[in-house]
């Protein structure tokens, strides 16, 4: 068990700090990325689909910039959390004390 080295208190949490913001900017990041890819779909889908009429390239691309922001929003979350532990490990204080606020890495 993990105690505080100041007050001696065993009320400690993980604090995450690197794995919470590297997630999100991984994720804003991948969601970009990915609405970016199904806009640049969107150029290329009335020269090669033209068959579904204005409704079904108005689904169509709704659908791509849906799916594509989503799918890149994880996968950026997902190696931004990643990357974010490393940084926990090794350049962060691991753990906060609840019951005196310090924070520290055993």
């Amino acid at each position: 068990m993990t105690t505080c080295p100041h007050c001696k208190s065993d009320c400690v949490q993980l604090r995450h700090k690197g794995r919470k913001a590297a997630s999100t900017v991984g994720g804003l990041a991948g969601a970009v990325g990915g609405i970016a890819s199904a806009m640049s779909g969107l150029q290329s889908g009335p020269t090669y689909g033209p068959n579904g009429g204005t409704l079904g390239a108005m689904l169509g691309a709704l659908a791509g910039v849906l799916v594509g922001g989503i799918v890149g929003g994880g996968v950026g979350s997902a190696l931004g959390g990643k990357a974010g532990d490393a940084l926990d490990e090794g350049l962060f204080d691991q753990y906060e004390c609840t019951s005196c606020g310090r924070t520290f890495t055993p």
